[in-house]
């Protein structure tokens, strides 16, 4: 089974990349973490502080892994460690060989129930092929190692990464999704993101979460909060929770949502001949390109 990435592809993703590939300085960078940094470096990085998961050590763990990849058609199964942190994540560094690390605070925190979503999550950005750049964001903006050697950081290069990280949550969120057949489970993780705990003694309410998700959505569209909302989104990595958990419901209830299911229901079933095409570009910019570009694709 060979899984199309471009079936999960939002199109903000798209156009974010689209966008910090035109901005001075990124292929600099980029040269940069190719020639400085290896895998082998992270993987040391990796082995040197946190608990590595594998058959022996929390299988049961590793086993929602291998379940995972083997759905998404992912032949090479990452390395997954366990970090110790206050704080809730779970994120994916490498490049040819990618790691997942998942926080101890997010394994507290959430049902077991719950993890397999995270970890369909971290390979969606595995099989959109973010994972490169968002190492590179890793290294160059949060550790600051490439900028110790190079001033090629600029502020408008550093924002367009943080603009497509966010943009690259909603592609991997959507592969989660089409593995859980649903958007349920990604709201419910989103919710325990957002303040909830396995801890406390009554159960949310998933309905309520995304009203209010929508509220804040279309909140967002108002001129009136633009500057607010800059400045909100400054530096930040991910989407809002109950932002991210509203788009991906809505995109669960779309025809869209549908035929990507239904497409990753016949990849697996060996079906490869599809009703459904995925384009490296949207409808609606298929509108201004050539016949062939189009044909081609």
């Amino acid at each position: 089974m060979s899984l199309d990435p471009e079936v999960f592809i939002n199109p903000t993703d798209r156009a974010a990349m689209k966008l910090l590939g035109k901005i001075p300085g990124y292929n600099t960078v980029v040269k940069l973490f190719m020639k400085l940094w290896g895998g082998s470096n992270l993987r040391l990085a990796m082995l040197s502080s946190k608990l590595r998961v594998n058959e022996r050590q929390l299988p049961e763990y590793y086993k929602m892994l291998t379940d995972i990849c083997g759905k998404l058609g992912i032949e090479e199964i990452p390395e997954l460690y366990i970090e110790n942190y206050p704080y809730p994540n779970a994120y994916t560094v490498g490049d040819k060989e990618p790691m997942i690390v998942l926080t101890s605070a997010l394994l507290e925190s959430i049902p077991t129930e719950l993890v397999p979503t995270v970890l369909a999550r971290e390979c969606g950005h595995i099989l959109c092929g973010h994972v490169r750049y968002s190492t590179i964001t890793y290294l160059a903006i949060w550790r600051g190692l490439i900028s110790d050697i190079s001033t090629t950081v600029s502020p408008v290069l550093e924002s367009g990464f943080y603009n497509w990280l966010r943009a690259s949550e909603y592609s991997a969120d959507r592969v989660a999704a089409a593995c859980d057949g649903s958007a349920d489970k990604i709201t419910e993780l989103y919710m325990y993101y957002a303040g909830y705990s396995s801890k406390l003694p009554f159960k949310p309410n998933r309905e309520e979460f995304l009203r209010q998700g929508e509220e804040y959505s279309f909140a967002d569209k108002a001129v009136k909060n633009k500057a607010f909302e800059d400045m909100n989104r400054r530096r930040k990595d991910h989407p809002f929770c109950a932002e991210r958990a509203y788009v991906c419901h809505k995109w669960a209830a779309s025809e869209d949502f549908a035929r990507v299911c239904r497409y990753f229901e016949e990849e697996t079933n060996g079906i490869t001949e599809h009703d459904f095409v995925p384009l490296p570009f949207s409808v609606k910019n298929a509108r201004d390109k050539p016949y062939e570009t189009i044909r081609t694709a």
